[in-house]
């Protein structure tokens, strides 16, 4: 995964809710050098908490990309059923995607 254009990171989940499965997956895959370059908050919400988890990134261009990930069981009752939700690779093909594009414009401009 390309951090190097990553500016700010922050996360809001429910440890013990499935839906934050893949922000907390994200956050295992970040390098231990990123709070060098990289300002990461983490918030935790309570065990009870119904709110969904979040995951926001921003980048040295200033673009912004936020994912939400809800707990379908709890909406609608269908136990995972319904649509289809944002796994751990297709948030990094986002912003790989992204990076790669900051990186030809970085390559260009020299």
């Amino acid at each position: 995964m390309r951090t190097r254009f990553l500016t700010q990171l922050s996360t809001t989940l429910n440890p013990f809710s499935p839906s934050s499965k893949t922000p907390r997956l994200f956050l295992a895959q970040l390098p231990p050098t990123i709070r060098s370059s990289v300002k990461v908050t983490v918030t935790q919400l309570p065990r009870d908490s119904t709110k969904p988890s979040t995951l926001n990134l921003t980048f040295k261009d200033g673009k912004e990309m936020k994912f939400v990930f809800e707990d379908r069981s709890q909406k609608d009752g269908t136990k995972g059923l319904g649509q289809e939700q944002l796994k751990l690779q297709d948030v990094i093909n986002e912003v790989d995607r992204h990076s790669r594009g900051l990186e030809r414009k970085e390559d260009l401009s020299n």
